[in-house]
């Protein structure tokens, strides 16, 4: 390989590595905005049983 075929190569691989590398961050924030999303999800079904064990507790003492 010439100089410049060995310069030119180096240069593509740097280049596909920063681009794999943009994408595993992409990646990355997708998941954690998921398990975000997942999360929030899991807190307000948990909300929404003490809304209802209340609302049934109210009910018990009323009856």
């Amino acid at each position: 390989m010439t100089p410049k075929q060995k310069y030119d190569e180096r240069k593509r691989l740097r280049l596909e590595n920063q681009l794999r590398l943009e994408q595993r961050k992409s990646a990355d924030l997708d998941h954690e905005d998921e398990m975000q999303r997942q999360f929030t999800r899991l807190l307000t079904s948990f909300e929404r049983i003490a809304d209802v064990m209340e609302l049934w507790a109210d009910k018990q003492v009323d009856a």
